[in-house]
């Protein structure tokens, strides 16, 4: 899990490339990223290195509950998101 957010951060490089590259991910605009769209930030950002891509799909679940620690639940439902301000600062 370490490893997979040292690369996205070494990738990212700033907060604010991850608020632009997050706010594409956002197809809502509700400005928080379901459990797929978030997951589809993270290979991206693994892109190209099998054994962390490997690894991501094994350990995923992993990662999403320590990003979500202090997620929001998507009205009238049971699915998590996850904001902005909270993938930051678990990036950051």
């Amino acid at each position: 899990i370490e490893t997979v957010r040292l690369l996205l951060k070494k990738k990212v490089r700033s907060v604010n490339k991850f608020s632009a590259i997050f706010k594409k991910m956002d197809k809502d605009g509700n400005g928080a990223l379901s459990k797929e769209e978030f997951a589809r930030l993270v290979l991206l950002a693994v892109k190209g290195n099998k054994e962390l891509v490997d690894c991501l799909n094994v350990y995923f679940e992993a990662l999403w509950v320590e990003v979500c620690r202090k997620c929001i639940k998507k009205s009238g439902g049971d699915e998590v998101e996850v904001e902005l301000e909270t993938a930051a600062s678990w990036l950051f």
